[in-house]
């Protein structure tokens, strides 16, 4: 009977050891690319129709997400993801940095301005149950996600704001860091890609 209370303080500690084993491999998407035929860096081979430069402005348009107090990392596209470019059609018009909060010779801060041909009808299967499209932006630096938009209305020549979180940026070493927009179409199997831009910025943390 002496022995009881050591076999109980054993078995506790075998519960809770095992138990904080069982956080292991849990963790954020070491690459967030997607896997698709449509080239995903700078370096890879540019896509008709592609835009690939960094340019400022001070509009605004529709905010496609809105800013959180806390920022988490975005959910991944469901994957394999599918490229719709077919023929050079690019469905990103133009990506503005705006908002830009200038520390020293970068910034520490900013937002994306879109303008994209969101109009999706009749582009999924009907197996699916709904054959509109549920369009949404990507946006990813160095090749990691750092921001998913809410789902956007149907519109040919649409203007979004993507609100970039400081969160999302303070992994990041200060330099120069390719910035990467993507626009999905959500599918119940494998998002579709319809549109891609990839430009640059400087970033220096506060």
């Amino acid at each position: 009977m002496e022995n009881r209370p050591w076999v109980v303080l054993g078995l506790v500690l075998t519960v809770v050891l095992a138990g904080c084993a069982g956080f292991g491999g849990v963790g954020e998407d070491p690459t967030g690319e997607p896997t698709t035929d449509a080239p995903t860096s700078a370096t890879d081979s540019a896509t008709e129709g592609e835009s690939t430069t960094t340019t400022t402005a001070t509009t605004t348009g529709q905010t496609a997400t809105p800013t959180a107090s806390a920022y988490e990392p975005p959910a991944p596209p469901n994957v394999p993801t599918e490229s719709k470019m077919g023929q050079g059609e690019n469905r990103i018009r133009s990506v503005e940095l705006i908002n830009k909060v200038n520390t020293g010779d970068g910034v520490s801060d900013f937002d994306l301005r879109i303008q994209a041909n969101t109009m999706m009808k009749d582009v999924d299967p009907a197996k699916h149950g709904d054959v509109e499209g549920e369009p949404y932006f990507m946006v990813a630096v160095d090749g990691t996600r750092i921001e998913r938009s809410d789902y956007l209305a149907m519109k040919e020549d649409g203007e979004w704001v993507v609100q970039v979180h400081p969160g999302g940026l303070e992994k990041f070493d200060e330099g120069q860091h390719e910035i990467t927009v993507w626009l999905f179409d959500q599918d119940s199997n494998s998002d579709d890609v319809y549109g891609k831009w990839t430009g640059s910025f400087q970033y220096e943390k506060r």
